[in-house]
């Protein structure tokens, strides 16, 4: 595959996640992250997106995407912080920094998301990863799988916080931490 090729091919896998998987993270109640460290978009070669959440009014979830351009694939990330106080709406976090978020200690409990494959008695990961094809139309095709099964994953997801809460604890943080 050309450099062109890639890149093309980085770029349609970009549009299908803005055009697919960003719908389905809004109507769970997530928004661009409003943190001034937090990625939106572009991010050297590669795509980051980060999402927030504010489910319960001392809980913040923290869902990224990482569009890497040289592997052409999505990883997903999720996070839950427990804050010291009360938020009301995320606009309360208009303004602040929020780096403590992708750092230790909240990095600890951070989960890695994946599609499992179905086989018996076996838990094995599968990313997010086009398949690189000689046709344009394969290549198409395979972006359109993975961002689809993306967003069927991303739908389920009380899925992805029962598992969470199952294998973590929240790391508490405090609101002014994160200016």
């Amino acid at each position: 595959m050309s450099i062109v090729e890639r890149r093309d091919a980085f770029d349609g896998l970009v549009a299908a996640f803005k055009r697919c998987v960003i719908p389905v993270l809004e109507s769970m109640e997530f928004v661009p992250s409003i943190f001034s460290t937090h990625h939106f978009g572009a991010d050297g070669r590669d795509a980051v997106f980060t999402f927030i959440s504010l489910q319960e009014p001392r809980i913040l979830d923290l869902i990224y995407f990482i569009i890497s351009s040289e592997e052409l694939s999505i990883k997903v990330f999720y996070n839950r912080i427990g804050l010291d106080e009360d938020v009301g709406s995320l606009s309360e976090f208009r303004g602040m920094g929020g780096l403590q978020l992708l750092l230790m200690p909240a990095r600890r409990t951070e989960k890695e998301i994946h599609r499992w494959v179905p086989l018996p008695f076996l838990r094995i990961p599968k990313s997010y990863s086009v398949r690189r094809r000689a046709s344009g139309q394969a290549l198409a095709k395979s972006i359109d799988s993975v961002v689809t099964d993306l967003s069927n994953d991303i739908a389920h997801f009380d899925i992805i916080r029962s598992e969470w809460d199952e294998e973590h604890e929240l790391v508490e943080m405090s609101i002014s931490a994160l200016a």
